[in-house]
């Protein structure tokens, strides 16, 4: 042995040859990897062809989803191009059991061509690396790296590597390598549907399709893998050769009790390297929040104390689960693992599971009341029709530590006389008792969700109870609840939802107490007809709704309520004519029987960005000239009401939204505000306007349908090229910014020709439009479109619900055959009469040259074909149309 600088040892035989380079591999192609082509060419893209730089590719995703044999095609592709190259398998496993030195000392004997290295230590191997790696071409896979320490140690940064080498790192954990800028990241993804089946195939039926009787099954299997080719290939293999019968019971063997063997315990292995914390919260989600929202989980987890922020990122960073659409999602054979690893260690007797989620376990611990204290969650949803459990009164008495009670679709006419005081959240619907059970304490409550359910008071009498970490109450469409004086005690409440307690008469005086309430739901309380003065004590309170109500005062104290941001009184007086409304709100009388809403002073509400007096019969005057001090308010809703006129609005500066549809008896639109963005008149009958209400605002959307008197002031044209104009300066805003398709824009009554469009004007479905060259030749192309049409309907009734019509602008190349590029679809026609309406607005053309089709790969002519078309012509005809491109000269930035 000959000792060398560095502290490494080498036989003296082989020093000779430390620099020889590996001799050239022999490239193998596996049969059946389906769907790789594809992959690979993405990994290779991100890996890059230049010579002079280190480029490092993680490529991540969770077990089983065939990462390594990625890595390995990839491998096995370009190896040829490197002077040494190295493949390291499993080394998470590998550093368990044998240590990273282990490992150094693999992947030198590898690159340096020698057999009986030996390195002192790691930091030895590390230096080693760093000073005989960085001249050389080097190809490295790291394979399965679980740890930071693994990469510290075998590829700590790209400085240890010669010009033009390449690192490919294949991990669970996108921790390890995101933070990492070197670091370019590949998910792995699932097979699709047809790459699942064509896998599926190749294992069990040797590439060929199946017989007809084994085809249904064989669908099956596959759905069941949900296109993780790990699983498809063990039960393809499994099945292959085998009977029907066989493929029968295997299929009934899933359901019942998954998967199994060694897919499960490849799955795991990511679950054993979590905390205690963060396995709790995958077990949570595995057994009862799968495809459940982000947001209620969050919100359930921690009143367990999860901290789920942190461990939902976790789990999402191993690939356990992914969060999409705003839900929480895992796969199918991951949820499987973590039910088996709730079942393992009592597979037989469901009492003692720490969850249950099984209908029939629940059904067998509740009516024999075989529970223990193991048990921490119970979620029972049968799917299909209502499931009756006759439950033992003493079902709960020996769980002692169940934290989570949820019950759906479920009938339980016995009510328990125990809940356990261990429960953190409660979700029963339909709860079958006027009470909660005398003995349950509550007092670390921290949810309860009691829709649909027979409660007449929380708890009978006025024991009291300490609900200091109660934070959510939901009891809606408890039709018999009476009242809510338990909850004063709720000291911490942020949420208070009793929508649809038709029963309830009112709000009890302790919620005064609830310092901390953000939101009250009390929509539709047909009796509730009033609110205590201590309303005003609610300093938290952001949204109020009293819709659908009997109220007939609102407590002066309202207008304490600084930090309020909603309120609702939708269909309010509707119900109920003689509503009075007294300080906030006051009264007018209408004639002698009928008595109508009127807004008084509002200077209070400074946070108030939504005010909704929908159908609440206000009258001429009802809306005070001082709503302008609202400086807040984004969205104001006054649909269906009947005054005359409005104050002026312009004061409102931060208004982007303004419905007034259906108020019938509205004369003039008032001043609007500048931000203005959405304006909805429709159905205003007596509604005229001007040009000048729209000087000032940034109107992007207006609907005037059925306004027949809209034009008695002014020129319809005069109108509608003022409205054309907003539209134009909206885009100039704009022109830089990433394209947004929009719909339809402006909808007014009667036939309206722009002046824009005078030589821009069609009857014929299809035009043909030249685009400009510059004076090389070269094509111009446009920005945007406008455009207009003029709709009519043509059935024979008055009025026709039209909410299924679209009518369809179709941009396309000239070119035969081509498919649309931009389509601008005209689709909230809404219920307009049998009377012509002019459609106009503005559109993004940019679609036609990002993407696909870019300025320099544009292989049309240049012309644009645009078409125009009725998705039901026996409804809705356009009469007759216009179209105008818009370019850079028509968008010059102010």
């Amino acid at each position: 042995m000959e000792l060398l600088e560095g502290g490494y040892y080498v036989c003296s035989e082989a020093s000779r040859e430390i620099w020889s380079k590996l001799p050239s591999k022999i490239k193998v192609e596996d049969d059946g990897l389906v769907g790789m082509k594809s992959r690979i060419n993405k990994v290779t893209l991100l890996l890059g062809e230049e010579s002079h730089v280190v480029r490092i590719v993680g490529i991540w995703g969770m077990s089983g989803i065939g990462k390594s044999t990625l890595a390995r095609a990839v491998y096995r592709q370009i190896e040829d191009q490197f002077e040494v190259a190295c493949f390291l398998d499993e080394v998470g496993e590998a550093s368990k059991k044998d240590g990273l030195r282990s490992l150094q000392h693999h992947l030198l004997s590898e690159t340096l061509g020698v057999k009986d290295l030996r390195i002192a230590n790691d930091m030895v191997g590390i230096a080693l690396m760093k000073t005989r790696l960085r001249s050389r071409r080097v190809l490295l896979v790291l394979d399965d790296v679980d740890s930071s320490e693994q990469l510290e140690n075998l590829a700590g940064s790209h400085e240890w590597f010669g010009p033009g080498s390449r690192i490919i790192i294949t991990t669970r954990d996108r921790e390890l390598v995101e933070h990492n800028d070197e670091v370019q990241i590949y998910d792995a993804s699932l097979l699709d549907p047809v790459e699942a089946t064509k896998l599926f195939h190749w294992k069990a039926f040797n590439d060929m399709c199946p017989q007809k009787d084994f085809k249904e099954l064989s669908d099956q299997v596959i759905y069941y893998c949900d296109g993780l080719p790990l699983a498809l290939k063990v039960l393809g293999s499994t099945l292959c050769g085998k009977n029907m019968d066989f493929w029968k019971d295997l299929l009934e063997k899933l359901r019942k009790v998954g998967l199994g063997g060694d897919i499960h315990k490849k799955l795991k292995i990511g679950f054993d390297d979590l905390e205690e914390s963060v396995q709790n919260t995958f077990l949570d989600i595995a057994c009862f929040f799968k495809g459940r929202h982000k947001e209620y989980v969050t919100r359930v987890l921690y009143s367990f104390d999860f901290y789920p922020n942190y461990s939902i990122t976790i789990l999402a960073l191993k690939s356990l689960i992914h969060c999409s659409n705003g839900k929480v999602c895992m796969h199918q054979l991951i949820q499987e693992m973590g039910q088996h690893i709730v079942r393992q260690n009592f597979p037989k007797e469901p009492g003692k599971y720490c969850r249950l989620w099984d209908t029939n376990d629940i059904k067998h611990v509740l009516t024999r009341s075989t529970g223990t204290e193991n048990i921490e969650g119970i979620l029972l949803h049968p799917h299909g029709r209502e499931y009756t459990i006759e439950m033992g009164t003493k079902a709960f008495r020996k769980m002692t530590k169940l934290r989570l009670l949820e019950i759906h679709n479920a009938c339980i006419p016995k009510v328990p006389d125990y809940l356990p005081d261990e429960l953190r959240w409660i979700d029963w619907d339909k709860y079958p008792s006027n009470s909660l059970p005398a003995m349950f304490e509550a007092d670390v409550l921290v949810g309860l969700r009691l829709r649909c359910s027979r409660l007449k008071q929380l708890w009978e009498g006025r024991t009291k109870k300490q609900l200091k970490n109660l934070k959510y109450v939901d009891l809606s469409d408890s039709r018999n609840l009476v009242g809510t004086s338990h909850l004063g005690e709720a000291c911490n409440l942020e949420e208070l939802i009793l929508q649809r307690c038709t029963s309830l008469v009112k709000v009890d005086l302790s919620i005064g107490l609830l310092k901390k309430l953000v939101c009250l739901n009390l929509a539709g309380c047909e009796k509730l007809r009033s609110l205590p003065k201590e309303m005003g004590n609610l300093e938290c309170l952001e949204e109020l709704l009293l819709d659908g109500t009997a109220v007939t005062e609102l407590p002066p104290s309202i207008g304490y309520l600084k930090n309020l941001k909603k309120l609702s009184l939708r269909k309010s007086s509707s119900q109920s004519p003689t509503s009075i409304f007294r300080s906030f709100f006051q009264l007018r009388k209408h004639q002698k029987t009928t008595r109508s809403l009127v807004l008084a002073p509002i200077w209070g509400l400074t946070s108030l960005t939504s005010l909704d007096l929908t159908d609440c019969n206000m009258l001429e005057g009802a809306i005070p000239s001082d709503l302008g001090s609202l400086f807040s308010l984004k969205e104001l809703r006054l649909r269906g009401n009947n005054f005359e006129n409005l104050p002026s609005l312009n004061q409102l500066s931060q208004l982007t939204h303004l419905e007034l549809s259906r108020c019938k008896m509205l004369r003039e639109l008032p001043k609007l505000p500048s931000r203005l963005k959405r304006l909805n008149a429709n159905d205003c009958a007596s509604l005229r306007v001007s040009a000048d209400r729209f000087a000032m605002c940034k109107l992007q959307f207006g609907l005037f349908q059925n306004c027949r008197k809209l034009f008695d002031y002014g020129k319809s044209e005069i109108v509608a090229s003022t409205l054309l104009q907003q539209l134009l300066q909206v885009r100039r805003r704009r022109v830089l910014q990433p394209y947004l398709r929009i719909g339809q824009n402006i909808m007014l009554p009667g036939r309206v020709i722009p002046e824009w469009f005078c030589n821009h004007t069609f009857t014929r479905n299809s035009v043909l439009l030249k685009l400009p060259h510059t004076f090389t030749g070269r094509i111009v192309f446009p920005k945007f479109y406008t455009y207009f049409a003029i709709l009519k309907v043509i059935n024979k009734v008055k009025s026709c619900n039209l909410s299924e019509v679209k009518v369809d602008l179709t941009f396309s190349e000239s070119c035969h055959d081509s498919d649309p590029i931009v389509t601008h679809m005209l689709n909230n026609l809404g219920n307009i009469t049998c009377v012509e309406h002019t459609a106009m607005g503005f559109g993004d053309l940019r679609g036609l040259y990002y993407g696909e089709f870019t300025e320099s790969r544009w292989n049309g002519p240049g012309e644009i074909v645009v078409n125009i078309r009725s998705s039901r012509p026996n409804i809705v005809v356009v009469k007759k149309w216009g179209v105008r491109l818009v370019f850079n000269d028509d968008l010059e930035l102010e």
